[in-house]
């Protein structure tokens, strides 16, 4: 709902935060994510879903406390990052988190043709390659359309996008709960869930861990920031941003863990006694569960949403990318920052060109996907941070503070700690492709910084940031070294402890790091006048 009076004309209020929120939770991730991680962890898969959200849960404590205390501002996280620490580490958090957002763009449009065209043999075998992964020539030409399509609905106008927003995710609710349900009613393999801990977790712990980052658990979480990304343009952001962000991940949930349970009850349960849940090949998972039990109604219900629930959240990302490359701008070249009528076509364009990129460049929705989710989770690791550093600097109470939850400083650590532990888990050699994003940022921050503040003083803030560097360089040594898709030299408890070590020395470090900037003195000050 946009409010129509003048005064408030295009603010977003709460209902429609929360829609960006759920569609973007409630993407492609669905549609693959049940199988996929039913294959690595077993009906432990259930497991990884609820300790996924719980961890995405703390997380998002720390952006609800960050965002609720520091003004809001359209775009990424950079700004909040240069209040408690230095320009050098907000370019790299803002860095990663445009890289991966415009990433997001093109895996819900490759996802949109990839599982409609599983649906059509004639069709797949124009846009699929032989392997069943990448896209071909004609596949990437389908899918940069689809990108075009979302730069003409985002351009159009902020009251359509958000009318587009708000109908196509309803459908997306309904649609997987209906899915679910039938499933549950009809399916009753009930023995598939396991009745000893070996055939509920038939992968150990090992395997329910490793599925909450490589099996799709972190991915279909990925959207519940994306409410911040329009708190500039939101009615009463302070109460509302928070509220859009908690109550998203909570719906989201409950609706993961449902869609999970339907999917291990609903596949037959001679397939998983022959050679177990990793041998279980499905091209659309739900579509193909459909045609086993006969329901041919559920199966075109749920090509509708193959359509759906990727577009639509392909839709806000979009959006949210602009809203991004908009508050970067001055990283940028000019005519990025160029508008056309206040509507900023530069940025609109600038992320449509980058889209592209990733389509062309990594022609496959699961490469492009596993290299956002590794990055994303070192902004994850840095907001939670930011929240220790303003407990640390601010000293504020309830009325200095719009959302102040008790034990700040223990949940900031703790989100930190698990967002390495996430990191982790990815197993190699994604660690190592997260830190080359790391890598790729210095060039550009010096080309861009040296130019504004001269090379020395960007150098020193450059320093002061490296901390970041060897926390990532050092987990991904460790992960290198063990289980977790490395060489096994160290095992899975003695690798996860470490990693637990080194986070809280890096959390300290990093927190030593922080200081208490005039423009957060200012801004207290500001709010304990209020």
């Amino acid at each position: 709902m946009i409010i129509k009076d003048k005064s408030q004309m295009n603010k977003i209020n709460l209902s429609s935060l929360m829609y960006t929120g759920i569609g973007s939770i409630v993407g492609s991730g669905w549609l693959m994510s049940s199988y996929l991680i039913a294959s690595i962890s077993g009906p432990s898969a259930i497991l990884s879903w609820i300790i996924g959200s719980i961890i995405i849960l703390v997380i998002a404590l720390n952006f609800i406390e960050v965002c609720g205390f520091l003004p809001a501002k359209n775009g990424g996280f950079g700004h909040y990052v240069d209040y408690t620490h230095n320009s050098a580490l907000s370019f790299i958090v803002e860095w990663v988190f445009l890289l991966s957002w415009i990433g997001l763009i093109p895996a819900e449009a490759t996802a949109t043709v990839q599982y409609l065209s599983s649906m059509l043999p004639s069709l797949n075998t124009l846009v699929m390659a032989a392997n069943g992964k990448d896209m071909t020539f004609v596949g990437s030409a389908i899918t940069s359309l689809v990108c075009l399509a979302f730069f003409f609905i985002n351009y159009a106008s902020m009251t359509l996008l958000m009318k587009c927003i708000k109908y196509l995710t309803l459908l997306k609710i309904l649609i997987p709960i209906i899915v679910a349900v039938i499933l549950l009613v009809v399916a009753h393999n009930f023995s598939n869930l396991g009745i000893t801990t070996h055939s509920f977790m038939p992968y150990g712990s090992h395997g329910m861990l490793q599925s909450i980052t490589t099996g799709g658990v972190v991915f279909a979480f990925i959207g519940f920031q994306t409410p911040v990304t329009f708190a500039g343009s939101a009615l009463n952001p302070k109460r509302n941003i928070p509220l859009a962000i908690l109550l998203s991940v909570l719906f989201c949930t409950i609706i993961y863990s449902v869609l999970q349970l339907a999917y291990i009850v609903a596949v037959p349960h001679d397939l998983v006694l022959k050679d177990g849940w990793q041998s279980i090949v499905y091209t659309a998972p739900f579509i193909d569960l459909s045609h086993i039990y006969k329901l041919d109604f559920l199966k075109s219900i749920i090509m509708i949403v193959a359509f759906i629930a990727p577009f639509s959240a392909g839709l806000i990302f979009y959006a949210s990318a602009v809203k991004i490359t908009s508050g970067f701008t001055e990283y940028l070249p000019k005519i990025v920052a160029y508008k056309k009528k206040d509507n900023p076509l530069g940025s609109l364009l600038f992320v449509l060109f980058g889209s592209l990129a990733f389509i062309w460049l990594l022609p496959g929705w699961q490469e492009i996907v596993s290299v956002i989710c590794v990055s994303l989770i070192i902004l994850f690791a840095v907001m939670c941070l930011v929240n220790g550093a303003l407990t640390r600097h601010a000293k504020y109470g309830k009325s200095a503070h719009g959302i102040h939850l008790r034990g700040s400083k223990y949940f900031s650590a703790l989100g930190y700690v698990l967002a390495s532990l996430m990191y982790f888990w990815s197993s190699w050699p994604l660690t190592g492709k997260g830190l080359i994003v790391l890598i790729i940022s210095t060039p550009v921050y010096f080309i861009f910084h040296s130019k504004k503040v001269g090379f020395k003083e960007a150098f020193c803030d450059f320093f002061l940031a490296s901390w970041l560097f060897f926390h990532m360089l050092l987990i991904t040594a460790v992960s290198y070294l063990g289980t977790f898709g490395g060489i096994g030299y160290l095992s899975s408890a003695t690798s996860q402890l470490l990693v637990v070590i080194i986070s809280l020395l890096f959390y300290f470090i990093g927190l030593k790091n922080s200081k208490l900037s005039s423009k957060l003195t200012d801004h207290i000050s500001a709010q304990n006048q209020e």
